[in-house]
């Protein structure tokens, strides 16, 4: 079909669409990826509020139980308790009775069984 056949009603009437459609056809392009570009970001914000509120309350819940810990640490019943264990391991002959299992160079071995199910649990641990 030739432009130049069609009547001049059909002339103006598809330049009067072409001029009102194709804008409003572009700025409803433009107005959704605005929209879509807005709710993301705000999205974006959202989760990392959440996250760092997370981390505040992890540390706090941590910080918390290093307290009471240290509270615990300094009750007279757990401070008896291991200046009890502490002299009956010396009466025993200490580290050099050859009966402290797992000490070699000063340092603790744990036993093969007790590394696997701990290097399986750092494997699994959400903190590491």
């Amino acid at each position: 079909m030739n432009i130049k056949n069609w009547r001049l009603k059909s002339k103006f009437i598809a330049a009067l669409l072409a001029v009102g459609i194709i804008p409003y056809a572009i700025l409803g392009g433009i107005s959704q990826w605005m929209t879509i570009d807005g709710l993301t970001r705000q999205t974006f914000e959202k989760f990392m509020a959440i996250r760092d509120l997370k981390k505040h309350e992890m540390a706090q819940f941590y910080l918390d139980r290093e307290n009471d810990v240290a509270i615990l640490a300094n009750t007279p019943y757990v401070i008896n308790a291991l200046e009890t264990l502490s002299s009956s391991f010396n009466v025993e002959g200490g580290v050099e009775s050859g009966r402290f299992i797992g000490q070699k160079d000063g340092q603790f071995q744990a036993p093969a069984d007790y590394r696997h199910l701990h290097d399986e649990f750092l494997r699994n641990s959400p903190f590491t």
